[in-house]
């Protein structure tokens, strides 16, 4: 149970008139010196303990005992006017419309009143500012918790297949599975790693703590205390390596048909009939990437992509990625690879950003084939009759497409330059 700290603004004293200037001078001077100017840091505090219809994240776990009142000065810092407001909203209507350049000030001490009725003193603004940053962070990490697991959707945590930094596309395709009571468990690659999560701050930076048992290759990439960029459907994690990127994968309300748009306007293809592992439907784009890839190194076999099945497609095309990002300047010098690639990756190129959403990816072979049963035999899809790429390995030399002419498969070399690509989507 959060604590709620009463502020009891100690009133009197506040103006206290002298017939001596002298001691008008020192109260004034004593009030200047508390002012709070409206691009100050414990204004926009104040504003968001007493505003709970303001855009940030109100402050709720303090309140302040009323009335309140505050001495107004212009942009000379000359006393303007007394005020007193008698709960929230006055409060917030007066430092809302403030003109430009006027600032307040708050007489001290004020008493503050823990839930169990303890009293301590705050003496000045920065002792102000400091109980409500204290208030703050412990509303931010209820905030963060919150949108981490939210209780009225069934979701998941998908770690992200754009903005990839040098070797954080490792695991694309898994997917963290956060609870309530701070337990976490991330699947990937038919296996799971169970652990504990938790939001807390260092210093002033919000991070975000997982834990997962046990020393494998997996635990010790994701068990880091990473300061984080939290937004309600995406997570930016750094570390020393660079950013890592998680992105809210949630089931649809809506039932989709094969052969329907589907919500990034691509077409559905595929409908496994439950929501699981982050999603029940897949799309395909409307139209192919625009270049010609080959599939990439052609004397490398790349563990893990051998896989056809339904569900692989966005595991094995980040796996292809993740290689290619290991050799030195590939992209630039496909020589480091062998003589007769060129560059491209057919996998990395289906990984992108459309309609404003993430998580395109090249189809593995059963996922391909699915798209020609369920679309082309149909005269559906607006594929071409021409092969296509799937992110499924062959062997070290070749990988598999699909001829849309036809619907069958084929193993061709990984260095062949005139093949389709056309990315997909779960949802």
């Amino acid at each position: 149970m959060k604590k709620i700290l009463y502020l009891a603004i100690a009133l009197t004293g506040l103006l206290v008139y002298s017939c001596n200037d002298a001691d008008d001078n020192l109260i004034n001077n004593a009030h200047v010196q508390n002012s709070i100017d409206r691009q100050d840091q414990l204004y926009s505090l104040i504003e968001r303990t007493v505003n709970t219809a303001t855009d940030s994240i109100s402050i709720d776990c303090v309140n302040f005992s009323y009335p309140v009142t505050l001495q107004v000065y212009n942009t000379a810092l000359q006393p303007l006017s007394v005020q007193t407001v008698a709960d929230d909203a006055s409060f917030t209507s007066l430092i809302q419309n403030l003109d430009a350049g006027q600032s307040l000030s708050i007489s001290y001490p004020i008493a503050v009143l823990s839930g169990n009725g303890d009293s301590t003193t705050i003496n000045n603004n920065d002792e102000l500012m400091a109980s409500l940053l204290s208030c703050q962070q412990e509303e931010y990490i209820a905030w963060a918790g919150s949108l981490f697991c939210p209780s009225t959707r069934n979701c998941v945590w998908q770690v992200a297949s754009t903005n990839w930094q040098g070797l954080n596309a490792k695991y694309v395709g898994g997917y963290f599975s956060p609870n309530p009571d701070g337990t976490i468990t991330f699947h990937y690659n038919g296996e799971s790693y169970t652990g504990t999560w938790v939001y807390l701050f260092t210093g002033t930076q919000l991070q975000l703590n997982i834990n997962l048992e046990g020393t494998s290759e997996v635990a010790q990439y994701w068990n880091h205390s990473y300061p984080v960029t939290l937004n309600p459907d995406n997570i930016s994690l750094e570390d020393e390596s660079g950013m890592r990127f998680l992105t809210l994968q949630c089931e649809v309300s809506q039932t989709y048909n094969i052969g329907q748009q589907g919500p990034a306007g691509g077409t559905v293809f595929y409908d496994k009939g439950t929501y699981s592992e982050g999603w029940r439907y897949m799309e395909v784009a409307t139209t192919d990437i625009d270049t010609l890839a080959q599939w990439g190194c052609d004397a490398v076999s790349i563990p893990g992509t051998q896989n056809a099945a339904i569900g692989r497609g966005l595991t094995n095309s980040g796996l292809i990625k993740a290689f290619f990002n290991t050799l030195p300047d590939y992209y630039t010098n496909p020589a480091s690879c062998s003589t007769t690639a060129d560059g491209t990756v057919a996998a990395a190129a289906s990984l992108w950003v459309n309609n404003s959403y993430q998580q395109w990816f090249l189809p593995s072979k059963d996922e391909l084939l699915l798209v020609y049963q369920n679309l082309t035999a149909n005269n559906q899809g607006n594929m071409a009759a021409a092969p296509y790429w799937t992110a499924t390995e062959a062997d070290a030399a070749t990988a598999t497409v699909i001829d849309f002419a036809t619907g069958q498969p084929a193993d061709i070399p990984k260095a062949q330059a005139n093949v389709k690509i056309r990315a997909v989507r779960y949802f």
